[in-house]
């Protein structure tokens, strides 16, 4: 009989174990982004996903958004504060696996640091991820929901996000997927699409199709083969790269073909 009441009590004691496992699973909120509009999305109260995420921002300077999408497209990501809503574009480099995207919170306080170019000013990098710049600047006040949109949505893409965190360091990005997010032919492992090569053999007869094709076109603005001008020769490379040939940023190619000439802002 008291063996029979330690089963009874090891037996209840896993059942509790597994429901308590069950049960702290981190939830996903999902988005399903309509097609058939030009602006699709939806806002979350952040207290539903994290609930002990604070409203005043000003001690963090990441927040980190664990996400899974199963798109490249880009979609904006803004926060709901005092001072309004204030949002910025991103774009995923691993769409349909779950990752954590750091993003800087001094793109949403402040206009963006000077760089050499527009490009370079508003396009910001990160590991599993880009951000580009936009919307309103100010500060992280009152912060109470998250919201996810996308314009012009191809293909009804889907968006799911399961926590926020904040960090006052850059905690880094982080890639969650369980295979290489790229092949080795460079391409996304993540996604099928039309024009996927799925061996070297194709690859190889699709290279020597290029290079049929480049042949039996006409010259075109007296292009070479790398885009240089036939005009203008000069020192060629002997190999496979470029070459720059003076301050004023002209470059040669491998055949000896001037290439270009633009300025070097420093």
């Amino acid at each position: 009989m008291k063996n029979m009441k330690s089963i009874m009590s090891c037996m209840a004691a896993f059942a509790l174990l597994l429901l308590t496992q069950c049960t702290s699973a981190p939830e996903s909120f999902i988005i399903r982004f309509d097609s058939s509009k030009e602006v699709s999305g939806q806002k979350f109260a952040i207290r539903d996903i994290t609930p002990d995420l604070p409203r005043n921002w000003d001690e963090y300077n990441f927040v980190v958004l664990e996400y899974r999408i199963t798109t490249s497209q880009r979609f904006h990501v803004g926060f709901t504060t005092d001072y309004g809503y204030n949002e910025l574009r991103v774009m995923s480099y691993v769409p349909n696996a779950w990752n954590k995207l750091a993003i800087p919170l001094k793109f949403y306080r402040r206009l963006p640091d000077a760089r050499i170019d527009l490009a370079a000013t508003y396009n910001q990098p990160r590991y599993t991820g880009w951000i580009n710049l936009g919307g309103k600047r100010g500060e992280l006040h009152g912060v109470d929901s998250i919201g996810i949109r996308m314009r012009a949505p191809i293909g009804n893409p889907v968006f799911e996000i399961r926590s926020i965190a904040l960090f006052a360091d850059d905690p880094g990005d982080e890639y969650l997927g369980e295979i290489p997010a790229v092949d080795e032919f460079g391409q996304s492992n993540l996604l099928d699409y039309e024009q996927k090569v799925a061996s070297l053999e194709q690859l190889q007869a699709e290279w020597n199709a290029e290079e049929k094709e480049i042949e039996n076109v006409p010259p075109d603005y007296n292009y070479s083969r790398y885009g240089g001008y036939l005009q203008k020769q000069v020192k060629g490379t002997g190999s496979s790269g470029w070459k720059r040939l003076t301050d004023a940023g002209g470059l040669s190619t491998p055949t000896a073909i001037c290439s270009f000439r633009m300025a070097w802002i420093a």
